[in-house]
């Protein structure tokens, strides 16, 4: 049998998903794939359970042992390791519903796309469905994309072609990784359904990112710069403008979201990182046509006015207070 998707699925500590999500990838309608599980180092009975379903399904499951360094780590040794011609990623707390590869497949193949994205339902840490998340905004020409990895399907070839990995030891991944890809994919595709199921785990990095107190070097400030380093050289999708907005956009979600939540001296030194960043690659993002309020009209109002508060606090010079009084409203 052919493997034409390799599903990459990190593990760590996650014996009490594990069945759910290695079983709901083998019942898929689509088979022609391989599972690469990578433990990174769990220890609880996570690993066990992956050398089980090795055993059970030699010829699909592989197993990848190492000491724990991060889900970044995990992902990039399966990639390395990846014999499928697309990469779908799906964590070890998620699951996925039985015609997920299926759909995503027949569109990459149909559209000749480099990757293909869905929208995802948020489900309780019990399984049950909560709210179906539409990532795929589109108004007119443009369509602004969602950074979860998991969500979708990637040329693998793409990946191997521009040498692009997560980068590892810090938070938010996933963003610089799929902003790479934004700029360099061929054709990019989104269907509608919603089929990966994106559990709510109070043990899971994102979970806990407000119980956090990251440090400085844990924040993707050098990923975000490498990302858009790559983006200037290889973009073949993202005008400077469009770029600038993104970036834009993605600094907005980590500096409040993020930052709020982080020492005040992590938080001073964040906004002094970011404001640096800003200042060398997009210092007149408040003159950017896609920044303004009235520019889509169907994007909700948070992230309109969020955007545009971002860029006017860095305009002012305002980016630690604009964040110490976001912490105080959204405590």
């Amino acid at each position: 049998m052919a493997t034409k998707i390799s599903v990459i699925v990190p593990v760590y500590n996650t014996e009490k998903y594990l069945d759910e999500c290695l079983q709901s990838i083998l019942s898929q309608t689509f088979q022609e794939f391989e599972i690469l599980a990578v433990d990174d180092g769990s220890i609880d009975g996570s690993a066990q359970i992956i050398q089980n379903y090795v055993q059970k399904y030699p010829k699909i499951v592989r197993a990848f042992f190492q000491e724990n360094s991060g889900q970044s780590s995990a992902r990039n040794l399966a990639l390395r390791n990846a014999k499928g011609e697309y990469i779908s990623f799906v964590d070890s707390d998620d699951f996925i519903g039985p015609q997920f590869l299926e759909q995503l497949y027949e569109t990459a193949e149909k559209k000749s796309s480099d990757m293909v994205i869905c929208n995802y339902t948020k489900v309780s840490e019990d399984g049950k469905k909560r709210k179906v998340f539409d990532v795929n905004f589109v108004e007119g020409e443009v369509r602004i994309p969602s950074y979860t990895a998991c969500n979708r399907l990637i040329r693998k070839e793409m990946l191997d072609k521009y040498q692009i990995f997560f980068k590892e030891g810090v938070i938010c991944e996933d963003i610089p990784f799929i902003l790479k890809i934004e700029a360099v994919a061929k054709n990019i595709k989104t269907v509608s359904m919603a089929s990966y199921y994106y559990r709510t785990n109070p043990k899971s990095t994102t979970s806990s990112y407000g119980r956090k107190n990251y440090k400085m070097e844990q924040l993707p400030v050098d990923a975000m710069k490498e990302a858009v380093e790559f983006c200037k050289k290889n973009s073949r999708n993202l005008s400077y403008d469009w770029l600038e907005f993104l970036v834009c956009r993605i600094w907005t979600s980590l500096v409040f979201d993020i930052g709020k939540e982080c020492d005040p001296n992590v938080q001073k030194n964040m906004c002094k990182e970011v404001n640096h960043f800003m200042g060398a690659y997009f210092p007149d993002c408040v003159e950017n046509a896609y920044v303004k309020i009235s520019k889509f009209k169907n994007i909700s109002k948070v992230q309109k006015v969020g955007t545009w508060i971002f860029v006017q606090s860095y305009r002012l010079h305002a980016l630690y207070p604009a964040m110490k009084l976001y912490s105080l409203l959204w405590k």
